[in-house]
């Protein structure tokens, strides 16, 4: 950060952190953790649809936030730019969001079945949405909805997530996995400046994000835990009949003790 040190303090509600006015929230998320030795430390505890489920770092984290934003770059993304994202609660899409902080880039969360937007430079999707045990197109869907508004965007990013062929349009589309392949994921080949001071250290977490449909899921279900060095639970999965419960069950396993989720997402014993 530039300019005289800011004086931190911890506050005395956790909603009122003392930010400066200018500050990089990929940094906050991110790499401060990294940079204090923490980056061991779990930042997301991914539990998909099809096995296998996995955890992902801090460290891990930063160089996947890293090469997507070198790989935006490569697409020519720059200030003027705005991205889309249209994804199911995979870790790509906590990645695509910090990548386009990194940046300094607008980006658009799209939640829900249905792309309402669709004038962006850059739209990240996927090929298939995997839900309930069964797959419906979300890639031929796009696709759809862009032909009958006549807007194109410049560039259409692809995660494979079901792994079906999908039609791609030359010079427009290409897939996530290709795009990343040939940037690097070294920190000093994107830096995020402005920086601020390191936030307190938290006692340790975890959050467990069920629902990322809700209102302000984007920014306190996915900014929210990194910026305290929290955990989270990505679990995309739906309940399978005649479970009563699963949510206990992830909870259990993955040592949940914050669960946030939209009023229609709370489990039953929670609205009861």
């Amino acid at each position: 950060m530039n300019g005289a040190p800011h004086a931190w303090r911890i506050p005395a509600h956790p909603r009122t952190y003392p930010f400066p006015d200018t500050l990089n929230a990929a940094y906050v998320c991110v790499d401060q953790w990294v940079d204090r030795g923490l980056g061991d430390r779990v930042a997301y505890y991914v539990r998909p649809e099809t096995p296998p489920a996995r955890e992902v770092t801090f460290a891990q984290l930063q160089r996947r936030v890293v090469r997507f934003a070198n790989a935006l770059r490569s697409l020519g993304v720059d200030a003027d730019s705005r991205v889309g994202i249209f994804l199911q609660l995979t870790v790509e899409l906590p990645i695509a969001m910090l990548a386009c902080a990194r940046l300094a880039v607008p980006c658009s969360v799209i939640v829900g079945d249905r792309l309402d937007e669709t004038d962006f430079t850059i739209l990240v999707t996927q090929d298939e949405v995997v839900r309930g045990g069964r797959t419906r197109p979300r890639k031929a869907d796009v696709d759809k909805t862009l032909t009958r508004a006549g807007t194109q965007p410049r560039s259409l990013v692809v995660l494979r997530r079901s792994g079906a062929r999908v039609p791609m349009r030359a010079g427009r589309d290409v897939y996530w996995h290709d795009l990343v392949a040939t940037v690097p994921d070294d920190p000093r080949s994107c830096p995020c400046r402005p920086q601020h001071p390191p936030h307190p250290v938290s006692r340790r977490r975890c959050r467990y994000i069920p629902d990322a449909g809700w209102v302000v899921d984007p920014t306190d279900g996915i900014c929210g835990p990194l910026a305290e060095g929290m955990a989270s639970v990505l679990h995309e999965d739906v309940p399978p009949h005649p479970e009563h419960d699963p949510w206990e069950r992830v909870i259990r396993a993955c040592g949940v003790n914050t669960l946030y989720a939209s009023p229609l997402g709370e489990p039953r014993q929670a609205r009861a």
